[in-house]
């Protein structure tokens, strides 16, 4: 029994080991155990900070979620205000998104990651000081030009440092941390709201305050920590950072030749390479429809769960505020579990598209039943509301690393453009619901537009097919077995 238990361990870790190594193939056995070795030690000091970085954003951008169940009575948000706040974040968003991952090019990761961690934080703890719907409106609009660069960055970032068939995991942490920051956020804000009348502030006003101090401190982290290139990974052996590099260079097209360049005419010519690719404009359709529910789930998460449960949207009672914002956490708590299994299925099945039409067309037809659900019982809407959120959050990982592989070396500039339209959408979910519950009094209208743009989104992705990106995201045709396992990934999708 002990012999077939040793047995099964050792084959389960050479699956594993296997299944690292099968994204390098075509290179030496002793130089894939470099690269896999390599991935181990980044993620220890690369992956952990991007991981806080976008676990600390997430709170600050979303913590008005949580506040909402006591800020919307205290200072008189209508639904209405309060959706077009959560979506005026956006305006801002997809303008500055492009000049940010400009700005990031051109001063490197770390140093302006850190800048835009150190105002984004000061702003959100700017919030506890809200009197009134301007300043709510004026700082949401602020935090929007502030964290514009924060996602896209963090997604060129890692795109820099890992291979491109190698950024399913650094992507799912980008995206666990989105997650997390819900599950572990909820708790946070329960504890900040129960602080209420400490020092004469609400419980609301502890929140923003001590979570945007909280992303101050990660700017440091970035200065003193991470790595600006592949160069300066000193935790890495020398021969590591040369194998990395190696698959790097292998896989590296029209990039290279602009890739020491910080010159307008570099800038402008990415921009070029970037709307020429189909995909950018594609992308950006779909997650326009997609971050209606994306979005709508985040902002409006807290007052769902208390219709799902039968009590008013928003309240001034204290215990059952605390109570609304924890039972909040489940729902994120089982969509992070479940976004890291369908991301490693994804990875090993090698496909992507086809996951991620499963995930949103599975995740809209569920939100079209929640209304329905929602009458049967508590329970049974609850347990829709969780499917719901694993599903519509659970290949966000999977869709950006796919749109990534099909942009090609063009995805700095291409990211930024795709994610600034298609995040026009979060404000138009957010408005939208809001709307509609002022002028219906139910969620019911806003959960079927939800349902509308999910459906949206996969159809457009079923329908895009991945050759019409192959041509335009690799004008110039690299070196190296890298790329050509690059190639067989897309026609697999």
């Amino acid at each position: 029994m002990v012999k077939k238990a040793d047995m099964a361990r050792n084959k389960s870790a050479l699956s594993v080991a296997a299944s690292e190594m099968s994204g390098y193939t075509g290179y030496d056995k002793p130089t894939r155990k470099l690269l896999v070795s390599a991935e181990r030690k980044m993620a220890v000091r690369v992956l952990v900070g991007v991981f806080l970085t976008i676990f600390i954003n997430y709170i600050d951008r979303t913590n008005l979620a949580f506040a909402s169940v006591q800020l919307n009575a205290d200072i008189g948000l209508s639904p209405s205000i309060y959706g077009l706040g959560s979506g005026l974040f956006f305006i801002a968003y997809a303008f500055f998104q492009l000049p940010s991952n400009i700005a990031l090019d051109f001063f490197g990761g770390p140093l302006w990651m850190s800048f835009i961690c150190f105002a984004w934080g000061v702003v959100a703890a700017a919030f506890a000081g809200i009197k009134n719907q301007a300043t709510f409106l004026a700082l949401r609009f602020l935090l929007g030009i502030f964290e514009a660069g924060a996602f896209p960055g963090m997604v060129f970032y890692v795109s820099t440092l890992y291979p491109r068939n190698r950024t399913q995991v650094p992507m799912t942490a980008i995206v666990m941390g989105i997650l997390v920051s819900q599950c572990v956020g909820a708790a946070m804000a329960a504890g900040f709201l129960s602080m209420d009348g400490i020092s004469g502030m609400r419980g609301w006003q502890w929140l923003f305050l001590i979570e945007g101090l909280l992303c101050v401190c990660v700017s440091a982290y970035w200065v003193f920590v991470m790595p600006r290139s592949i160069e300066t990974m000193k935790f890495l052996t020398e021969e590591e950072r040369d194998a990395l590099q190696q698959v790097m260079d292998d896989q590296a097209s029209t990039e290279r030749k602009y890739e020491n360049e910080r010159t307008l005419a570099c800038y402008w010519e990415k921009i070029k390479i970037s709307c020429r690719n189909p995909i950018t404009f594609v992308a950006a359709l779909w997650g326009f429809f997609y971050f209606w529910a994306y979005y709508g789930i985040i902002y409006w998460a807290p007052m769902l769960v208390n219709v799902v449960l039968g009590r008013p949207a928003t309240s001034k009672n204290h215990k059952a505020d605390v109570t609304t914002v924890l039972l909040t956490a489940i729902p994120y708590a089982a969509a992070a579990v479940w976004q890291v299994i369908y991301s490693w299925h994804s990875q090993y099945r090698n496909e992507k598209r086809w996951h991620i039409v499963a995930s949103w067309s599975s995740a809209a037809i569920l939100m079209c039943l929640l209304p329905t659900a929602i009458k049967g019982s508590p329970a049974a809407g609850f347990a829709v509301f969780i499917l719901c959120t694993m599903f519509v959050y659970g290949s966000f990982s999977i869709s950006n690393s796919y749109i990534a592989g099909l942009l090609g070396a063009e995805r700095g500039t291409g990211g930024a453009i795709y994610n600034s339209l298609g995040n026009l959408g979060g404000f138009v979910g957010p408005y939208v619901i809001g709307a509609l519950y002022e002028k219906t009094h139910g969620h019911e209208s806003g959960m079927y537009v939800m349902g509308a743009g999910l459906a949206a989104s996969c159809i457009i992705v079923a329908l895009y097919q991945p050759r019409w990106s192959e041509a335009k995201a690799m004008p110039h045709a690299p070196s190296g077995v890298a790329m050509a396992a690059d190639v067989k990934s897309i026609d697999n999708a």
